[in-house]
């Protein structure tokens, strides 16, 4: 590490003062002793040359909006031959820039043999993105939303009664949102099954109409990034046509939003963290039940693993338990099945957009030889 900032504090000193992004306070690139806390921008060491500022976004972007990515890139022979870049990634907000900080250091998320040295960097001048709504127009648009909200033309979602059906509802577009072909399937397999009337439009009845408004929103609001208690309220068009029409989603639940906040900050460390109790149920029901060789298990079983990357660890030996699991009512299409969600949760942890996902790498490779040691 001292080395690498020896090599940065040379560059800058031979790089001529140019306006740009980055308007360090003072000189140097690192944070002072003491004041780590005022900055969010990230030094990020040992970068293989192939790497690109849109694979540095493509990581950080995972953790929370950013401001500005910047690759330091070699300017001399001497440079270049020393095979390794530094660049700097900086936050818009603090907990995001620590959130990276914890899951990133001393780790391999690129999977190119490079751990990845991190610190805090010197902080950076933001400039206002932002055009400044003047008071008029903030005016006109309030009463704009208004007026939608007492529009009769407005859709209004309902958070259905009863809490299995919300749960049950909700779980579906998840899962929905992330594998968009997972609907059809659905659609096929349990046209039947009254419990998956939310998923058509052919049905008059109230109660059925209101599950269908409150599923298409649950879709439309995950793929937007938001969870299963916390939601934007704010009245919307879903898709801009002649004819829209404006959505307005339900009130949130803040005792649920207050226990999925305090439930995110236990899991601040994924590689200490463990699924509860109710998560156990349930990769019990999707992993040891429900799967089998047909893709949409596996993809439901996948999605459910991704959606626990904070407890990586604790997923891969649950995979790895279930996998050499010798009992008899284990068949051998069922083992097939279980390696082929290993293998697929391997090849996806080095895709970006998940949060944590490269952490199924580093374990799974830890286990791959007792694994397959044990199955012969």
């Amino acid at each position: 590490m001292d080395a690498l900032i020896e090599e940065l504090e040379a560059e800058k000193n031979q790089i001529p003062n140019k306006s740009n992004r980055f308007v360090p306070e003072k000189k140097g690139s690192f944070v002072e002793p003491g004041q780590e806390y005022l900055t969010t921008n990230l030094f990020v060491g040992n970068l293989a040359p192939s790497l690109t500022e849109e694979d540095l976004s493509n990581l950080f972007s995972q953790f929370g909006e950013l401001y500005s990515v910047k690759i330091m890139w070699p300017r001399t022979m001497e440079e270049r031959n020393r095979r390794r870049n530094t660049g700097f990634v900086c936050f818009m907000n603090r907990d995001d820039a620590e959130e990276a900080l914890e899951a990133c250091d001393e780790t391999d998320p690129f999977n190119n043999g490079r751990q990845l040295m991190m610190r805090w960097g010197k902080n950076v001048k933001k400039v206002r993105r932002e055009t400044k709504i003047d008071e008029p127009k903030k005016k006109e648009l309030i009463e704009k939303l208004n007026e939608v909200s007492t529009s009769n033309s407005a859709i209004r979602v309902e958070i259905p009664t009863d809490q299995s059906r919300f749960h049950f509802i909700s779980t579906t577009a998840s899962y929905v949102s992330k594998d968009p072909e997972l609907e059809q399937i659905l659609k096929d397999t349990e046209m039947d099954n009254s419990l998956f009337n939310f998923l058509t439009l052919d049905s008059v009845d109230d109660n059925d109409w209101k599950e269908k408004m409150f599923y298409r929103w649950r879709v439309y609001s995950f793929c937007q990034g938001e969870t299963h208690s916390i939601w934007r309220t704010e009245p919307f068009i879903m898709f801009s046509h002649e004819s829209a029409r404006y959505w307005i989603p339900p009130p949130m639940d803040m005792e649920a939003v207050n226990r999925e906040k305090a439930n995110a900050k236990e899991r601040e460390d994924p590689k200490d963290s463990k699924l509860n109790p109710d998560e156990l149920s349930q990769f019990d029901q999707i992993v040891r039940k429900e799967l089998s060789i047909s893709r949409e298990t596996i993809c439901r079983a996948m999605a459910f693993c991704f959606d626990k990357c904070f407890a990586a660890q604790d997923v891969s030996g649950l995979l790895m338990q279930v996998l050499l699991d010798e009992s008899d009512s284990v068949t051998n299409d069922m083992r097939i099945a279980r390696l082929y969600l290993l293998s697929d949760v391997l090849f996806n942890s080095q895709q970006p957009g998940v949060r944590n996902a490269f952490m199924y790498r580093s374990t799974i490779e830890s286990l791959a030889p007792e694994i397959f040691r044990k199955l012969g």
